[in-house]
């Protein structure tokens, strides 16, 4: 919630599962201005800087390697001119902010990253040690990883031509998202016992992959929020053929 104070505003709420916000100097938030309204309505963008009193940024436990973070505003003052746009007027900026999040490319070459890794935990398998069972499902991960970028780079494209598809960034990022979860839930199982113990290269990527993987479907938008967007725009599609 974002208070009038005086040509500014105090912003206070919480903000969790925010990644690398210990590198950030500046972070944009989106806060209610206007209470009452729909709930995409009355909603404005602010630069918070992130050494202000009042912010207060907790690590959040976790396997992963890269940690989440739990962001807290107390009453946390901004100017004036830190309002991005207009007031109320932060939700339309804020989907096409985070269409620039969605591209997929970051969890596509995660996917492709752990991918490979499996393919060299298989390699390096004792000879006689079988993996021509795993042939076609790499050959259908590998597929699913054309389709991918396929997926990604149009958005990227789009973006560079100053286009945003807020539509086509929510299908890049939950294919993408979901791929490199599967990914690495599949090749969690590649390593043999000798590779684990020896800590490889291969085995200490797809260990990492594995404890990363839960929370691709999380940050930049859930996955059912993705869906969301997607099916939104089949029915206004449907809705304007009838």
């Amino acid at each position: 919630m974002a208070e009038p104070d005086g040509d500014g505003y105090r912003i206070t709420g919480t903000k969790v599962f925010s990644l690398k916000t210990r590198f950030v100097d500046l972070g944009l938030c989106a806060a209610r201005t206007t209470p009452g309204t729909g709930k995409y309505q009355g909603i404005s963008l602010f630069l918070v800087d992130m050494n202000a009193p009042g912010v207060t940024v907790h690590v959040i436990p976790s396997v992963n390697d890269e940690q989440f973070h739990h962001v807290e505003l107390d009453a946390v003052a901004v100017s004036g001119d830190d309002l991005i746009g207009a007031r109320d007027q932060g939700w339309p900026l804020l989907n096409q902010a985070l269409a620039i999040e969605r591209t997929g490319l970051d969890y596509h070459l995660k996917a492709e990253h752990w991918l490979d890794a499996a393919l060299e935990a298989l390699v390096d398998r004792a000879p006689g040690d079988p993996h021509e069972a795993h042939l076609e499902r790499i050959g259908r991960w590998d597929g699913a990883l054309l389709a991918d970028h396929a997926l990604a780079w149009e958005v990227i494209t789009g973006i560079a031509d100053d286009r945003v598809d807020e539509v086509a960034a929510a299908v890049a990022k939950y294919h993408s998202s979901e791929l490199a979860q599967s990914v690495a839930a599949w090749a969690a199982d590649i390593p043999s016992p000798r590779q684990r113990a020896d800590r490889t290269r291969a085995a200490a990527i797809l260990d990492s992959a594995l404890r990363e993987a839960p929370g691709l479907t999380l940050s930049a938008g859930t996955s059912e929020v993705m869906l969301q967007i997607i099916a939104a725009a089949f029915d206004s599609i449907g809705q304007e053929k009838r």
